[in-house]
């Protein structure tokens, strides 16, 4: 399942005009999971701080 960004086609990310909102999917170019998300944040946290999550 992804969201459909036409929802968002008024919003002006971080006030940069030229570009539209987007995802990771459309990035990436193929679907992307919500636990790969979630799994790599946690990777990512634990890595910057130094400290496990639990």
């Amino acid at each position: 399942m992804t969201t459909d960004l036409s929802f968002f086609g008024t919003i002006i990310p971080c006030g940069i005009r030229d570009h539209d909102v987007g995802s990771l999917s459309a990035e990436l170019g193929r679907p992307v999971q919500m636990a790969e998300v979630e799994a790599s944040a946690v990777r990512w946290f634990e890595r910057i701080f130094g400290r496990t999550a639990v």
